[in-house]
């Protein structure tokens, strides 16, 4: 009979499978050893996709302050203010939509700040959109410009040659073939130095 043979062999294969799934300890790319598939936090200055993936105190700072909203774009773990006394009313459009007082208030809530805005579909009373913050309407314009590899916004005084405000169009801005002039719905002007 052949059976008295079988019984080593199948339990040797078994007692094989048994170390096999202990040494792996059921893998599935966890690095934490907890088996969940999560991966640690990342530290400061690690890549990050989201806010989420940072240790607790860090937000996730994207490069060209685009939310991520690009698949391709990756960010870096940074630590979140612990103050933002003193910080300038500048406001920013964070990531998750909601309009702050300024930038360093939304990277204190965990947020990166969108440089193009399109996360906040409506700008506060009385301000019109201009990349990530708002303008104020009848008495600024807006400027975007590229500093380096980021979107920069900025808002100013309309000219005097633009007064009354009511009646400022393209026409009474400085011309500058770097800076096309357009205006929205409304009436305000933006000015876009970005070369994009």
């Amino acid at each position: 009979m052949t059976t008295p043979k079988l019984v080593p062999a199948l339990l040797a294969s078994l007692l094989g499978c048994l170390v096999l799934a202990a040494c792996s300890g059921g893998d599935d790319g966890d690095d934490t050893g907890t088996g969940s598939g999560a991966q640690p936090p990342a530290k400061i200055g690690e890549f990050c996709r989201m806010t989420e993936q940072c240790i607790p105190g860090a937000f996730c700072q994207f490069r060209f302050a685009g939310c991520g909203i690009d698949p391709t774009e990756t960010g870096i773990c940074q630590p979140r203010p612990a103050s933002c006394d003193g910080a300038l009313f500048f406001l920013a459009c964070g990531c998750d939509g909601v309009i702050y007082d300024n930038v360093c208030e939304a990277n204190q809530a965990g947020q990166d700040f969108h440089q193009q805005g399109e996360t906040c579909d409506t700008p506060p009373e009385g301000r019109f959109a201009c990349g990530f913050t708002f303008c104020e309407e009848g008495v600024e314009h807006c400027k975007l410009e590229l500093q380096g590899e980021f979107f920069f916004a900025r808002c100013l005084p309309l000219p005097d040659t633009c007064m009354p405000a009511d009646s400022a169009t393209c026409a009474c801005m400085p011309e500058n073939p770097d800076c096309p002039c357009s205006e929205d719905a409304e009436g305000n002007i933006k000015l876009d130095c970005t070369g994009k």
